[in-house]
């Protein structure tokens, strides 16, 4: 919990949660995706154990398992049968096991963690599920103070920089005034 709200660098922030998430279940890849409110779509925002060229992947959230957990905001947890083929994650992009648990900020869904594995006959337990859940819960919160963090940065910087062009503007109209009285 320290280590996650510690931070209110966004990349620390998100980089933390995965990195927490692989070490505390034993994923072989685990991801953060984050709902891009313009397009409505999750975005991949930083990933271990998975391809550097997946970042920025989209997902739909109308037709993916992480989409489901963003339109019901309940946790999916599922892995290949015998006989089966394995989990579609996104075309092209298939497990032997996948998790994914909703990121929510005042009942909201924000985005989703998830935890896959690839070696045969790997699963997710019930336990597995509840550690994730933590670490989605404190991710959320987490995520929140960065954003309210970057947004206040930001409102403080349009402040100097108005203020730095106010006085810049008073002082020469001042100067101009000086040398019209002089």
């Amino acid at each position: 919990a320290k280590i996650l709200t510690a931070h209110l660098d966004m990349d620390d922030v998100l980089d933390r949660a995965v990195e927490m998430t692989m070490s505390a279940i034993a994923a072989e890849e685990t991801s953060l995706w984050l709902i891009d409110e313009r397009t409505s779509e999750l975005v991949l925002e930083v990933a271990r154990g998975i391809a550097e060229s997946a970042h920025g992947m989209r997902l739909s959230v109308s037709e993916t398992l992480a989409g489901k957990v963003i339109r019901t905001g309940k946790p999916v947890r599922t892995h290949r049968q015998m006989g089966d083929d394995q989990i579609k994650v996104k075309t092209g992009y298939l497990v032997e096991a996948v998790m994914y648990v909703p990121l929510i900020v005042a009942g909201v869904p924000i985005g989703v963690i998830s935890a896959g594995h690839h070696a045969a006959g790997r699963r997710f337990s019930e336990r597995d599920e509840d550690v994730l859940m933590h670490i989605a819960d404190l991710t959320a919160s987490a995520v929140q103070n960065a954003r309210l963090f970057e947004a206040t940065n930001r409102a403080l910087d349009r402040h100097e920089r108005v203020a730095t062009s106010l006085s810049y503007a008073l002082s020469c109209d001042v100067k101009a005034l000086l040398n019209s009285i002089i």
